[in-house]
């Protein structure tokens, strides 16, 4: 089994070439390398692989991380109880955005990884990111924070009107994140979520 490190650099390499990720290493993790890794470190990893699957195309995954994570707030001595449950709160976020089809919920999953982390301009997730929102918006008339996605007011009308996000042109559409983080099994390793 590789390392933590090993597993992350082989899911950014996924996620920068926008397919879905094999995400059975990433919910494989269980012995040292998950153990004595940083709990920023493995959070990074949880979003990372949420973000990923979504920016590829691929099905919510929030059970199978929160496994992942259990079993690190569980047994690791190094975990702080800091990173983890906001990355819980960061996919949770992402969860809501991709079901409201919403670019400026994307936007603040964004502005709250950012957060704190110099490194964050130069990694894999702006564009991931990016291609997740054109796949919420393919047709691009609106990014996070435009009157489309919240709201606008009518000059000299009093009212508001209603954000208006297109359906995607693809036959696959997103899929929906369902009722809830419901326990959802590990994709097998090598096989398309």
């Amino acid at each position: 089994m590789q390392g933590l490190r090993g597993v992350h650099r082989a899911l950014e390499e996924q996620v920068a070439r926008q397919v879905p990720p094999d995400l059975g290493p990433v919910c494989e993790l269980s012995g040292p390398e998950l153990l004595e890794a940083e709990e920023r470190e493995v959070a990074r990893l949880l979003v990372l692989a949420a973000v990923g699957s979504y920016a590829g195309g691929g099905p919510p995954v929030t059970g199978a991380l929160l496994a992942v994570s259990s079993r690190y707030q569980e047994r690791s001595f190094l975990c702080t109880g800091r990173s983890l449950p906001r990355a819980g709160e960061l996919i949770g976020l992402l969860d809501a955005a991709v079901a409201a089809r919403s670019p400026r919920l994307l936007a603040e999953v964004a502005d709250h990884l950012g957060q704190g982390w110099p490194g964050y301009p130069d990694s894999v997730f702006p564009a991931a990111l990016a291609a997740l929102a054109a796949r919420l918006d393919p047709a691009g008339a609106a990014g996070p924070g435009s009157d489309r996605d919240a709201g606008a007011t009518t000059p000299g009308s009093g009212t508001v009107s209603a954000p208006r996000l297109s359906s995607p042109p693809d036959p696959a559409p997103l899929p929906s994140p369902g009722p809830g983080p419901g326990p959802l099994p590990c994709p097998a390793r090598g096989s398309s979520p």
